[in-house]
């Protein structure tokens, strides 16, 4: 999981249609009904797309690339039908009045979505679940257990060992998010470590060189802007990458271009002995 940053106004038919959808829901719970929903409004097409150009057409907890291959769920941070603090536990009313919130949609992978995350939204104390709408301003104190993308940097609670998602410093929040969605189920692994591979080898390539000091930027340049590529919001699994790249050059905080700037700094690096560890993965 990377930060994911969506712009502040949401789409149009949520703004319009959605807010008015949301008034109607609440007046039916008030009257005693069951909610229902409309998946064409949150669903949307614009909503996609703002999802998807916010994500870098990536799945927004495993990172995957959506693309051709499929179109995505419109996924609900908090579920809007129901809510389980565990699979054993019985469902709770969801945050229905959360159903068309721009703040509470992201763009999930099937897999994610329908297999793992569901109506999962445990909490750290489940006695402080807000199930009405009248307690909405009761949200803040709710302390999910699951990290929000959108509001929070995940590098902060999930890391990652080889191709393995790990909380950090035995975080709870970052257990439980990899645990509920299985961020470490074997064909996602797979993925990563496939993808990590290459990946490692041109790291050690670039590293040996400069450590050695023959080649010119020309030859190292391609490289770098493979790496840099790899570690920027747009990459797939780039979660996976800044961990490498964290280990591999701790004293390096950003691999971010211009690429010239970059590879001065790690020249200079290299020259006041912070060597990369390399050997070490």
């Amino acid at each position: 999981m990377i930060r994911i940053r969506k712009p502040d106004a949401a789409p149009q038919v949520l703004r319009e249609r959605g807010a008015a959808l949301t008034a109607e829901l609440c007046s039916k719970i008030d009257a005693g009904e069951r909610p229902s929903f409309n998946r064409d409004i949150y669903g949307a097409a614009e909503v996609k797309q703002a999802l998807c150009a916010a994500q870098h057409d990536k799945c927004c907890f495993c990172e995957s690339k959506l693309g051709h291959a499929q179109f995505g769920d419109v996924e609900h941070f908090r579920p809007k039908a129901s809510a389980q603090q565990s699979r054993a536990d019985e469902p709770t009313t969801g945050y229905y009045w959360l159903a068309y919130s721009w703040k509470n949609l992201y763009l999930s992978c099937e897999v994610c979505n329908r297999r793992h995350k569901r109506a999962f939204f445990p909490l750290a104390n489940p006695e402080r679940r807000v199930s009405s709408h009248a307690r909405s301003a009761d949200l803040e104190a709710e302390q999910p257990l699951f990290v929000d993308p959108g509001s929070e940097d995940p590098a902060g609670f999930i890391e990652f060992r080889r191709e393995y998602a790990a909380p950090v410093e035995r975080s709870a929040r970052g257990s439980a998010t990899i645990e509920a969605l299985e961020l470490n189920r074997s064909a996602l692994a797979q993925r990563r470590r496939e993808h990590r591979q290459p990946l490692l080898a041109l790291v050690i390539l670039l590293a040996k060189t400069i450590r050695i000091g023959l080649a010119e930027d020309d030859a190292l340049t391609p490289a770098l802007n493979t790496i840099m590529t790899a570690a920027a919001d747009s990459g797939e699994y780039a979660s996976m990458t800044r961990s490498l790249l964290r280990h591999v050059a701790p004293w390096q905080d950003n691999w971010a271009p211009p690429a010239a700037s970059l590879l001065d700094a790690l020249r200079t690096a290299a020259a006041d002995g912070l060597l990369f560890h390399v050997d070490e993965i």
